[in-house]
């Protein structure tokens, strides 16, 4: 497939409508409460047009994973890697369900469905695998029953057919993997902003929708520790030429910031989650890289970053460590806590890195992004949270009201949001 849309082979599945599927992916700012399941509902089933199927890739509801995974640290701080994989795929395939259910609601014929029916195989550790296939028949089968197929985002099947997750936050890759496998025009994103940002717009009010970015400028920026899209995701796009536009969560659905091409437009990256070791001695630095280069397996999205500050070479790693790789092997060197990472990504250049105190990281992103852009911008607030959720680790507070479908609970603090490495490898002729 090629950047304009030009077929690469893919046929549609017998019964099907020569047209190609369309594409959405909405993540969990676009489910705060169960209202909002009908209003992307609703807004799906305004783009059907009678001869387009659609594939809906969900996350679960904001902050619900995060949630889950909390209570579950409380009864072990390190859960088997494949219990951790089984609460993320709930979260997820809850989240399906409901919009499948609202979507029956309206008199579309939808199916919700899981890994098994989706086509992604994957390999390694069952909460952060890898995919190396994709398999198109799964899809064009159950299109052809189905107007609207849902579909809970990262979710996969290891060699042995059992559901494995490819770590939080990566429903954009298998929204993007589903576009790719179909011969989608584009893989549509919605979330809670209207595009991608010359800074994040929650530090910075003052920072501008993006209108054109291409993939390189992309994948800097999430490899930066911005949370534009999963690194991975914008990887196979740019493989496969599929523009991927990132949207506003309907009704106010705008034109936002389209990924495709080379466009390079400088972005200040501030990653709220680094994690930061000082090195007093190369060698400890040289001997600490090899070491995370051989026991890397899937922990890390983004490659360490090495950076002067105050006369000592510090090792960042944009995003955080999660999964604690870092944290083993610098186990004897000195972290950083207080430490930030800001990019400034521009063009062809290479990414300037600096490193700041965390009480200086709003004003040091302000002092940068103001070198190249004025303040007219007022994308004001907080990263919204749903009130619901806690709901399956908790009560609700209040049983939900008749039609409006609003549950009043405390909002549950959601973990850091963490990009899991899944990188995409083409073994078949299906990509």
């Amino acid at each position: 497939m090629t950047a304009n849309g030009a077929n690469h082979g893919l046929p549609a599945a017998p019964g099907l409508s020569p047209e190609r599927p369309l594409v959405f992916k909405f993540g969990g700012a676009c489910f705060l409460d169960l209202a909002d399941y009908r209003q992307m509902a609703a807004y799906i089933a305004g783009r059907l047009d009678g001869s387009r199927r659609i594939i809906a890739v969900v996350s679960a509801m904001s902050g619900t994973t995060g949630t889950l995974q909390n209570a579950q640290r409380q009864l072990n701080a390190d859960p088997p890697a494949e219990l951790a994989a089984s609460l993320m795929l709930t979260a997820d395939s809850v989240s399906a369900v409901l919009l499948a259910t609202a979507l029956h609601d309206l008199g579309v014929n939808a199916r919700s469905i899981d890994a098994h029916d989706f086509g992604l195989t994957a390999a390694g550790a069952p909460d952060r695998a890898s995919v190396v296939k994709i398999d198109p028949a799964p899809l064009w089968s159950v299109l052809v029953s189905s107007e609207v197929v849902v579909v809970p985002g990262g979710q996969a099947l290891d060699e042995n057919g059992r559901a494995v997750m490819l770590g939080r936050n990566s429903s954009d890759l298998s929204a993007v993997a589903a576009a790719v496998a179909l011969n989608a025009e584009r893989c549509e994103i919605f979330s809670d902003v209207p595009g991608v940002f010359t800074a994040d717009p929650y530090l910075l009010p003052t920072a501008r929708v993006i209108p054109e970015l291409g993939y390189g400028a992309a994948r800097l920026m999430t490899r930066a520790g911005a949370k534009v899209l999963h690194p991975n995701a914008v990887d196979l796009a740019d493989r496969h030429g599929l523009p991927i536009l990132c949207r506003s969560r309907p009704p106010a659905a705008a034109q936002g910031t389209l990924i495709s091409g080379s466009s390079a437009p400088v972005a200040i990256v501030a990653d709220q989650r680094t994690d930061v070791w000082s090195f007093t001695h190369a060698a400890d630095l040289e001997h600490v890289l090899a070491r995370l280069a051989k026991e890397h397996d899937g922990d890390q999205v983004n490659e360490p970053v090495i950076v002067d500050y105050e006369g000592t070479r510090h090792l960042a790693i944009p995003g955080g460590d999660p999964h604690g790789t870092a944290h083993r092997v610098c186990a004897n060197v000195p972290h950083r806590p207080h430490l930030r990472l800001i990019t400034t990504v521009h063009g062809a250049h290479d990414p300037e890195y600096h490193l700041v105190p965390v009480s200086e990281l709003a004003e040091e992103t302000r002092r940068r992004h103001t070198l190249h852009y004025p303040e007219t911008n007022d994308h004001r607030g907080e990263k919204p949270r749903s009130p619901l959720s806690g709901m399956l680790t908790e009560p609700a507070k209040a049983p939900i009201a008749g039609g409006d479908l609003l549950i009043k609970a405390q909002p549950a603090e959601d973990a850091a949001d963490v990009m899991e490495d899944a990188d995409v490898k083409e073994e078949t002729t299906a990509i």
